[in-house]
């Protein structure tokens, strides 16, 4: 059930409509600090997680196409913000309503927040991954898909110890299990990674 009646934007909106594109989607692991997202983004549609946003409206890394979230605390913190008047934002209508109970108040009815309308069962990450797949994408670079610490290390993650970022990995991590079922569900993916090759299953990479 929609959050919003009517619902702003639906991601079923946007289905095919890069078919056949070629897409970035960028996590938040550290190794995508070393890497010149304005270039890699060229000619490519740019998808982008959670705490992302915040690099946006401070200007140092380009402005996705989409941006979304799948947890709450981070959904709110963003659906709230000002982002959202100018970018697309993909949320899940029970993190909005999760959200809206813990701020005792609902979102802005921002132009460009878009509500996913199937099963957001993932990741972020993954699940961004799944959408550029629907809107058509086939061969996707990934970048900043690091994986958790390893040896009593914290999370790699770029926002790790911020607001909204508490240490949620376990070990072994859930991507790699949810990318299995990614790709059986879109055999069609040319998936590829720079940076790190922590993610894709050998025959992808």
């Amino acid at each position: 059930m929609p959050f919003f009646d009517p619902p702003l934007l639906t991601t079923s909106q946007f289905f095919g409509r890069y078919q056949g594109g070629e897409a970035l989607v960028v996590g938040n692991g550290r190794s995508r600090l070393a890497l010149d997202l304005w270039s890699l983004r060229r000619g490519k549609l740019l998808l982008a997680c959670n705490g992302y946003y915040r690099d946006v409206l401070n200007g140092v890394v380009p402005p996705p196409d989409f941006l979304g979230a799948v947890d709450p605390d981070i959904t709110g913190e963003i659906a709230w913000s000002i982002y959202p008047l100018h970018y697309y934002f993909i949320c899940t209508p029970e993190s909005l309503r999760v959200s809206s109970i813990r701020l005792s108040s609902p979102p802005p009815r921002h132009p460009r927040i878009i509500e996913w309308d199937y099963l957001a069962q993932s990741l972020t990450g993954i699940e961004m991954i799944r959408f550029a797949a629907k809107a058509g994408c086939r061969k996707i670079l990934l970048c900043g898909f690091d994986g958790p610490g390893e040896d009593g290390d914290p999370p790699n993650c770029v926002y790790e110890g911020t607001a909204n970022y508490n240490p949620t990995w376990s070990t072994p991590s859930p991507q790699r299990r949810q990318m299995e079922l990614l790709l059986e569900e879109h055999p069609e993916l040319q998936l590829s990674q720079i940076g790190t090759n922590w993610l894709c299953c050998p025959c992808h990479v």
